[in-house]
């Protein structure tokens, strides 16, 4: 089973629509809950406190753990955590039209460093960029 942490309920949404779209039977949890609950082939936690979810994904049985971050403090915490020394960072998500190549993050063909900063943090609220196939 796949359990995420989402910082926030917009990135957490993304998240559990996505894998819904595969296929998967998602849950998706405002919070970490005070008990156990019947569980999915994933389940999506966007919860304030990173590392109190991530324990609670790995206590009902989440095999694999994703966390869908804005600041490295929080992936330093959840690695700590899990005492873990690698942790892979993925800049995209497939369901976006974000690639990274050869370093730099497109939005479609329009290098983002190239645009002006209010739209760069527009973007950066819509979620992480996607690699394009």
């Amino acid at each position: 089973m796949i359990g995420t942490v989402a910082e926030d309920l917009g990135g957490g949404l993304d998240i559990a629509c996505a894998f819904r779209a595969e296929g998967l039977r998602t849950l998706f949890l405002f919070d970490v809950p005070a008990k156990s609950v019947e569980l999915s082939d994933a389940v999506v936690i966007a919860a304030a406190d990173a590392v109190e979810a991530v324990d609670w994904l790995r206590r009902n049985g989440c095999s694999q753990i994703y966390v869908e971050f804005g600041s490295a403090s929080v992936l330093g915490a959840v690695a700590e955590a899990m005492s873990v020394d690698t942790v892979p960072i993925v800049p995209s998500a497939p369901h976006r039209r974000r690639a990274v190549y050869m370093g730099h993050l497109f939005d479609g063909s329009t290098l983002v460093a190239d645009l002006p900063r209010v739209l760069r943090a527009s973007l950066a609220a819509w979620g992480p960029p996607s690699q394009d196939h």
